[in-house]
């Protein structure tokens, strides 16, 4: 009679501690699951909170067409993307540019993680180009540079041209223009990338990359903007105000601005030589010295550390420069001239 109170006495006292173990572990293992839960949750990815963006007008692309694709959507700060065009091309970046050489429906595919967006875009060409579309050149005629918030002329004199398809991508926005002329008027700088295709057709495609540069804050007024006039009073002749400036007009501020963005080699020779009459122009150096325009340019180039203190010119009626004068402290760039 002993032996089964013994038996039941030691199961009852081996049973106690065996439950609390089973309770710490599965409690063990709860924590765990909701542990795991939180860091997905928190770490996943909504991929319905993102798109592909194609700026266009009635969604239609040319061959050639510089396109702008940028993934939209609500958390885009700090991901990574990867771009797929549909023909053998990529591109990272949450905004990119591409261009299709030839005509089709393609598929864009948008990477990020383990989220993938595509959408398909249609690229045409024009089937019937002019029987002289071999012989035709097109041009983008202005300057390569200007000045932020200031109207800037942009325009194409080919003989053969009967209409025009401008294209302007400026940051994230795409701006479409069809005559002949244009003005543009920049708010940001940076490089901004202008096309045009003539007569309806791809092959005639040209394009200009345009340097968009930040205004001096101060403009001083120069003390020599107007220099002393040689011509006698009674062979003057009075201005005649029905004449209108062919050139663009530009202060001296400016100009000289531009001169000195020229010697960092920021801009072309040609950004300058638009607003002068010709390019063997006078040049006066500091009263005792006078050389051409061109020799000029070519002494200043790559002088990063040309400072001019006073630059003033003198102008035709049409508004081409015709002479330049130019000050400078000798001690400030000694061995520069």
């Amino acid at each position: 009679m002993e032996s089964p109170i013994f038996t039941s006495s030691f199961s009852l006292t081996y049973k106690q501690p065996l439950d609390k173990m089973v309770l710490r572990t599965f409690a063990v293992c709860i924590s765990i699951v909701l542990t795991i839960f939180c860091i997905y949750y928190y770490n996943r990815k909504n991929c319905y909170d993102t798109d592909i963006k194609i700026p266009a007008i009635n969604n239609i692309h040319l061959v050639g067409e510089v396109i702008t694709l940028i993934a939209n959507g609500k958390n885009i700060t700090g991901a990574e993307y990867q771009w797929e065009f549909g023909d053998n091309y990529a591109a990272k970046g949450q905004q990119v540019y591409h261009s299709y050489n030839k005509a089709g429906i393609f598929r864009i595919s948008l990477l990020s993680g383990k989220c993938r967006w595509s959408k398909e875009i249609k690229i045409i060409s024009f089937l019937q180009p002019p029987k002289d579309s071999a012989t035709i050149f097109p041009t983008i005629e202005g300057p390569a540079s200007t000045l932020a918030g200031k109207p800037t002329k942009y325009f194409n004199n080919t003989p053969q041209a009967k209409s025009w398809f401008w294209c302007l991508v400026d940051q994230d926005t795409t701006t479409y223009y069809s005559t002949a002329n244009i003005e543009l008027r920049f708010t940001t700088e940076g490089d901004k990338l202008l096309s045009l295709i003539i007569n309806n057709d791809s092959n005639h495609l040209v394009s200009k990359r345009i340097t968009v540069i930040a205004p001096p804050l101060i403009i001083p007024q120069s003390k020599h903007s107007k220099l002393p006039d040689t011509q006698p009073a009674t062979n003057r002749k009075a201005p005649d105000k029905n004449i209108k400036p062919a050139i663009e007009p530009i202060s001296e501020e400016e100009f000289k601005f531009l001169l000195t963005t020229f010697s960092n080699k920021q801009c072309n020779i040609k950004d300058l030589l638009y607003y002068l009459c010709n390019a063997q122009i006078k040049v006066n150096i500091n009263g005792n010295e006078v050389d051409s325009f061109n020799h000029f340019c070519e002494r200043i180039i790559g002088k990063k550390k040309l400072q001019i203190d006073q630059l003033t010119f003198l102008k035709e009626e049409n508004g081409c420069i015709k002479e330049i004068y130019i000050s400078y402290n000798k001690k400030k760039i000694l061995g520069l001239f």
